[in-house]
């Protein structure tokens, strides 16, 4: 949901920057996957309560639970290999709720940014009951930080369109796409934030995901530049599939609880 002091955008459905607004070339500087969340390691059919991480990120993975909530394997139409399927919508306090924790192993925070170019998303698809209610209002797919806190890097799917919001030390800002999703359908979202010496800038992409694992066309969105400067974490606030966490062993309320299916969730950070 878009909040007082954000900057907005909104996609057109070319591939061209908004009006007045120059296209932000592609960071020149090499990039590390830190986190790369892909499931293939689960067997069809079964609940996931272990996830590894296929990036260069220290870290460690959980699956946090409330009331019941689990993920269980899933065959995944993007590529060979599986996917977790979410808990269905259940829009009451005690509703099901499972969300993917990732947080540092190590004593160096890989999962802030800082000050540097950085990518995140996932291939998703969505349920048709997915939200509804103050327990259970939107469905956020990849996080990290909430927006109370100091930072925030977030891409979400509220009602038909995914949004992307990234909170720094300097500023917000969020980009929201024109192109309306359906449900059951899988789809590539990606959200950027790209550095210049003109601001910031931040790049929503979606693609939708065929049943032969190609994709369509980019959806692009760019917002005014303005600025964002570093994101700083606690060292212990968990990188989120799936849901909002309170903390690394807490789901939040609301959970913003993803209904669906998920893919191949990263975290990719230029150095």
């Amino acid at each position: 949901m878009t909040r007082l002091g954000t900057r907005v955008a909104l996609a057109g459905l070319s591939s061209f920057a908004l009006a007045g607004v120059a296209p932000v070339a592609p960071a020149s500087a090499a990039s590390d996957t830190v986190v790369s969340i892909t499931f293939s390691d689960a067997t069809d059919g079964q609940s996931i309560t272990s996830v590894g991480n296929a990036g260069s990120g220290t870290t460690d993975q959980s699956v946090v639970t409330a009331n019941g909530g689990a993920l269980t394997a899933h065959w995944s139409h993007i590529k060979s290999g599986l996917a977790a399927r979410y808990p269905a919508y259940d829009g009451t306090a005690k509703g099901a709720r499972a969300v993917v924790a990732v947080t540092n192993a190590g004593s160096t925070d890989v999962l802030s940014p800082g000050s540097a170019a950085f990518t995140f998303g996932a291939d998703a698809k969505l349920d048709d009951a997915s939200t509804g209610t103050a327990n259970d209002n939107g469905n956020n797919l990849v996080q990290r930080g909430l927006a109370t806190q100091t930072a925030q890097y977030k891409l979400q799917l509220d009602g038909p369109r995914f949004s992307c919001r990234v909170k720094g030390d300097d500023g917000t800002l969020m980009v929201t796409s024109t192109l309306t999703t359906r449900t059951k359908r899988w789809y590539h979202a990606t959200c950027s934030r790209r550095t210049s010496a003109q601001g910031d800038s931040l790049v929503l992409r979606v693609r939708r995901v065929h049943s032969d694992g190609t994709r369509g066309p980019v959806r692009r969105t760019i917002s005014a530049t303005g600025p964002v400067g570093s994101l700083t974490f606690a060292a212990d606030t968990p990188f989120s599939v799936g849901g909002k966490l309170q903390d690394a062993t807490t789901v939040a309320t609301p959970s913003d609880q993803w209904n669906g299916v998920v893919d191949s969730a990263f975290l990719r950070v230029s150095s």
